[in-house]
């Protein structure tokens, strides 16, 4: 109903021409039908037909908009798979890498060695590439909800190289930065992120949704988070 409120004026107008048009033809039906007369109702209804002529071309878009109108479920499914499909195969949500049927359908999985990124057209089928779990989405997306976000060991391996310590104790003190991150960026009204234990190999952080997400901008928001935390991930693997 938003479209037909926008284009208020245009159905006023458009309405206005058709009953214009419509008083012309009784007028000139019930008048002296002289040459006159006629070279003057064609001229009168030239003018009012292309009125009502541009109205229903207009209103044929406005429709066909309502017919294709955007809601949070379709933007959020084609937010997802651009989402997927632009960081493959970093990222992926292929069923072969669940560890149990149990696995939410909702899980997107990340490359544990990210230097696999380089290698375009490989299938990953073997062992070198590994995937763990990057998220599980909610089966909806109301107040108190959680998108779980999870740090496995396998990702900063390197990092904890770099920096003479365990991965297990690199993965526990980023949960929380990167929540802190996640909190800072989005906390205002929508998201506050905490960190959470899951095991010595892998770490949690809990993305609890602060209100209803109903908006199709709410589900852009939450693939913007998506991408977000996936930077961060790679910045500090």
């Amino acid at each position: 109903m938003k479209l037909i409120k926008d284009n208020f004026d245009l159905f006023c107008g458009g309405i206005a021409s058709v009953i214009a048009l419509l008083i012309t033809i009784v007028k000139f039906c019930y008048s002296r039908q002289g040459i006159s007369e006629l070279l003057n109702f064609l001229q009168e209804f030239s003018g009012l037909f292309v009125s009502v002529l541009v109205f229903f071309v207009a209103a044929k878009s406005i429709l066909r908009q309502l017919k294709r109108r955007e809601t949070f479920d379709s933007v959020l499914k084609e937010e997802l798979d651009l989402w997927a499909e632009r960081n493959a195969p970093l990222i992926t949500q292929d069923g072969k890498y669940q560890k149990s049927e149990e696995e939410s359908k909702n899980c997107y999985y990340m490359l544990s060695d990210h230097d696999h990124i380089f290698d375009v057209g490989d299938d990953f089928s073997d062992q070198k590439a590994q995937r763990g779990r990057f998220v599980e989405l909610p089966e909806s997306y109301t107040k108190e909800n959680k998108l779980v976000f999870y740090l496995n060991r396998g990702m900063f391996i390197d990092r904890a190289k770099a920096n003479g310590t365990e991965a297990s104790d690199e993965i526990n003190i980023l949960k929380h930065r990167v929540a802190n991150c996640i909190s800072a960026k989005f906390g205002k009204d929508t998201f506050e992120a905490s960190g959470g234990f899951c095991n010595r190999d892998q770490m949690l952080i809990k993305v609890r949704i602060k209100r209803d997400l109903l908006d199709p901008k709410d589900a852009r928001t939450i693939v913007k988070l998506l991408d977000y935390v996936m930077i961060l991930y790679l910045a500090a693997a």
